[in-house]
């Protein structure tokens, strides 16, 4: 004896009815999780802390500017008001190698 196929006619209106959401649900989800990624990228300090350690970090911003004295500062607050300034991106997991002169 052969088991017979269920039809999408035998099903009743209330199993037809939930298997219709199931697209509907699975966007919500998958919609609210993209969200969710986005605000935690725009946030990272609102991020959770096991998911922090995997994301890397923002440069920092660092101001330059030379002083009156005509020395090279750097500084993360601004200079004094009417200084011009230099807004420079600082990666801290980056090599800085000291730039030598030709003279040495």
């Amino acid at each position: 004896m052969m088991a017979r196929r269920r039809r999408q006619d035998d099903l009743s209106p209330r199993s037809r009815s939930s298997h219709n959401l199931r697209p509907l649900i699975l966007s919500v989800l998958v919609i609210g999780a993209l969200g969710l990624l986005g605000y935690w990228f725009f946030n990272p300090q609102a991020a959770p802390g096991w998911l922090r350690d995997y994301v890397p970090e923002a440069p920092t911003r660092l101001y330059k500017w030379t002083d009156s004295q005509g020395k090279l500062q750097y500084s993360n607050s601004p200079p004094p008001t009417g200084v011009k300034y230099e807004l420079v991106d600082y990666w801290e997991n980056a090599n800085v190698i000291p730039n030598q002169s030709a003279g040495d």
